[in-house]
């Protein structure tokens, strides 16, 4: 799968978005051929819009949209594998350079998290409970663009 695409937005991001707009731009992670990508624009003043996907020997095996979107005084993350069902995480903690996102309601993952380590690093983390055990997965990634 090859992903271009050319996004602008005149829009201004409300003051909450502001704080994420370091998501922006490409992402990617490469381990043993496999190469794990997201990819965050401005969708509008409200809205940043994803992809997220991961290719193996240059075959997509996994496929997600993603979006950070506020309502009124609240913000979610929302994810959709494939075209399989929506499932949406409040904000319960932001700092400059870490979201975290949560559902318990969740099967898995109940928490996303969102860590910035520099200007061209972050993390992304998933958190919950497989099989009555805690598990957390680890994706770091380098801004290429």
């Amino acid at each position: 799968m090859l992903f271009i695409g050319i996004f602008s937005c005149s829009d201004v991001p409300s003051k909450r978005l502001q704080d994420f707009q370091w998501l922006i731009g490409r992402w990617e992670n490469t381990v043993s051929g496999n190469t794990s990508v997201e990819i965050w624009h401005l969708k509008n003043d409200s809205t940043l819009q994803g992809l997220g996907f991961q290719l193996a020997n240059d075959d997509t095996v996994f496929r997600e949209d993603l979006e950070i979107r506020q309502r009124e005084d609240k913000v979610f993350f929302r994810t959709q594998i494939s075209l399989q069902e929506i499932t949406d995480f409040e904000l319960v903690s932001d700092t400059p350079d870490t979201l975290i996102f949560a559902n318990v309601s969740n099967d898995f993952p109940t928490e996303v998290r969102y860590i910035r380590i520099s200007k061209d690093s972050m993390v992304s983390k998933i958190f919950g409970t497989v099989d009555e055990e805690e598990r957390e997965i680890t994706f770091p990634m380098a801004k290429r663009n």
